[in-house]
């Protein structure tokens, strides 16, 4: 089994001189990147670091970025993976769970990071990246231990159970939760995302994902095990991205949430530049509307939509790829999930208890090498979201008689009115066929006739409006009445996190925007 660290080092012999990274104007090799990667484990453990310590990163996604993943990989230092978009509060809340003792942050967090230094335990460890700039005192500087003559060999020897990242789970319920994944893991994680084609051809994928999220993750670990260039942006920018991938001829692109796409496309720049490299899109499944594939095959002529569903707990667990003639000839399959990927295992539970065998929906549960141990100092969560070793996602799915999965919505999410379950995600899905709807979310409001009634959270399109009558009429057209929303309110924007995913409690929190359609 190779482990990260090992794939970085047989990319800089196999491939000494194909780009690793871009990142604004620089760029680095595979040759460079696995030599000042050695260098920064060599520093790092010159000044105290050692196998089994927990480092803590505050900085954007660039080759900085990069420099610091792959050395915590070779020292065996579990990095602890910081949302960016956070109060400090939530920062420090984050170190602190993983015990962290070493902080490496780049100058425009120097207030979070002092933050959390000031509320730490003597002996806490920071690395600056300040370009020019001031260090704190006690502080070391990331520019100056990438100046170490030393750039030997750093690789330590692994079982595979040492800590590679912890990420964070994206607290859209709840506070966020810390989740280990270990080199183990991650190898096998690698496997899945492997491809002989992409090796061979050198693919390049570009990607404004934050680093520090599951999507921008597997954009790492996918261009690292196929030897490919990775294009890092700091934030999505329409025209930024198309200029990129004409300027670099990019052959993959990975944007979050897939609304993102849409914006894209309505931005007009798609139409300015040569986007025909790109040979692969990919949409977190069960996520996009029709709308949003007509856009994505309309801007990528020569591309096909790749699809997968997981979590932060038990990364990419399904993949499906589609073509062009898809939309038309296989509809069906663009709301699909696909099928489970060869490392993994997914069995339906339905509402008794019972095994769903062939054909039929019910709560998955995953048992797979790719699934984590355990919440980081949670034990009795942990308990709790398995069921011997099987893994509880909390999502509700169907499968079809030909093994395809979709996914209805989560467990959390199911709305019970007048005695039905109602799945919150399927009526999302029909709602966006609407014309006059850009975004939409659907929840549960109380009521005293049903319990629980269907209730539509709407942003508009530009330009657009919606009465009562006419949405009552579309939506008997589209869904059986007891989807049919009986409430609804209008937003500018939805509530979402940092990677674009609706924030549901804070709408729940304001049901008293909700008024019944008339």
């Amino acid at each position: 089994m190779e482990f990260l660290g090992g794939l970085l080092a047989g990319n800089a012999e196999k491939f000494p001189d194909r780009i690793a990274a871009i990142h604004g104007e620089n760029t680095m090799t595979y040759r460079q990147l696995n030599r000042e990667a050695d260098r920064l484990a060599n520093s790092l453990r010159r000044i105290g670091l050692k196998k089994g310590d927990r480092v803590a990163l505050l900085m954007k996604g660039g080759i900085e970025w990069l420099l610091v993943f792959y050395a915590c990989q070779k020292l065996e230092a579990g990095l602890t993976l910081v949302h960016l978009r956070l109060m400090q509060e939530e920062m420090l809340r984050m170190v602190a769970l993983t015990g962290a003792a070493t902080l490496i942050y780049s100058s425009e967090y120097s207030q979070q990071a002092g933050y959390i230094a000031a509320q730490s335990h003597k002996g806490f460890r920071m690395i600056m990246h300040s370009p020019g700039e001031c260090l704190p005192d006690g502080a070391y500087s990331f520019e100056m231990l990438m100046r170490e003559d030393d750039c030997s060999d750093a690789q330590a020897d692994m079982t595979g159970d040492e800590e590679s990242i912890i990420l964070f789970t994206s607290g859209t319920t709840s506070a966020a939760k810390g989740v280990v994944r270990t080199q183990r893991i991650m190898s096998a994680y690698a496997s899945v995302l492997a491809d002989k084609k992409s090796l061979e051809a050198g693919d390049t994928m570009l990607t404004p994902a934050p680093l520090y999220h599951a999507t921008g993750i597997c954009c790492v670990i996918k261009m690292l095990v196929n030897a490919g260039t990775l294009i890092l942006l700091d934030h999505f920018d329409c025209e930024k991205v198309c200029a990129q991938i004409q300027r670099y001829r990019a052959t993959q692109i990975a944007l979050v949430p897939p609304a993102s796409y849409q914006r894209l496309k309505a931005s007009g720049y798609p139409e300015k530049y040569d986007l025909s490299s790109v040979k692969l899109a990919h949409v977190a499944a069960g996520k996009a509307s029709q709308e949003c594939f007509e856009d994505l095959f309309g801007m990528f002529c020569n591309a096909g939509v790749r699809l997968s569903w997981g979590s932060t707990e038990a990364s990419n667990i399904t993949e499906l790829t589609l073509g062009r003639g898809d939309i038309k000839d296989n509809s069906r399959l663009l709301a699909s999930v696909g099928k489970v990927n060869s490392v993994a295992e997914l069995k339906l539970v339905d509402k008794d208890g019972n095994i769903v065998v062939g054909a039929g929906k019910g709560e998955a549960y995953v048992r797979s090498p790719l699934v984590f141990g355990g919440y980081l100092n949670a034990q009795e969560l942990t308990e709790r979201s398995f069921s011997d070793d099987w893994f509880d996602m909390e999502d509700i799915m169907y499968r079809d008689e030909e093994g395809y999965y979709y996914l209805l919505d989560r467990k959390r999410d199911v709305i019970k009115t007048g005695g039905e379950n109602v799945y919150a995600q399927e009526v999302e899905q029909e709602l966006l066929k609407n014309p006059s709807i850009s975004e939409c979310a659907v929840i549960g409001v109380p009521d005293r006739r049903y319990g629980e009634a269907i209730a539509a959270a709407i942003v508009l399109k530009n330009g657009c409006t919606l009465d009562g009558k006419g949405f009552i009429s579309f939506c008997r057209e589209v869904m059986p009445s007891f989807k049919k929303p009986t409430y609804w309110a209008f937003f500018d924007s939805l509530p979402k996190n940092d990677v674009g995913k609706v924030q549901k409690p804070k709408l729940r929190d304001r049901t008293e925007l909700f008024t019944p359609i008339v």
